[in-house]
């Protein structure tokens, strides 16, 4: 149980952070962040703002609800990478620290799982249930 609890606070805990320190000033300061904001993958300033937005947003209140969860990891480390790779390019507003910090963190959460505090963990049960409840076809004698 103890091992659930960690693994919510590591879910809630670093979407809360990943929040109110990336998301919601790219939401405020959208228009004068699209463009300067930076293009590592050629796809123009604004449309790379969007993409790390959605991420840090949407695929974050995903984790944190622990719906799909290690599924929404991936696209959180991977955007922690390309801020790692635009660090290591010299790019000065790259947050390494940060980037690592998330990166360790939703990377653990794809090996660790959501734990059993969460909407992954509810789905799962439901599903064993119902499955349960259904017999099996073969097992059925006339």
């Amino acid at each position: 149980m103890a091992g659930s609890g960690a693994r919510l606070l590591l879910r809630t805990g670093a979407t809360a952070l990943l929040w109110t320190f990336h998301a919601g000033h790219k939401i405020v300061d959208f228009a004068s962040e699209s463009s300067a904001f930076p293009d590592p993958l050629g796809v123009g300033h604004a449309t790379s703002l969007l993409l790390a937005l959605s991420v840090e947003s949407f695929c974050g209140l995903l984790v944190a609800l622990g719906l799909l969860t290690r599924l929404a990891c991936i696209p959180v480390v991977a955007t922690m990478l390309v801020v790692l790779k635009l660090a290591l390019s010299g790019a000065g507003h790259a947050d390494v620290q940060a980037a690592c910090l998330y990166g360790i963190i939703y990377g653990s959460l794809i090996a660790l799982g959501p734990g059993r505090f969460s909407l992954d963990h509810v789905l799962a049960t439901r599903r064993a249930r119902a499955r349960a409840a259904v017999p099996n076809a073969r097992s059925v004698s006339y």
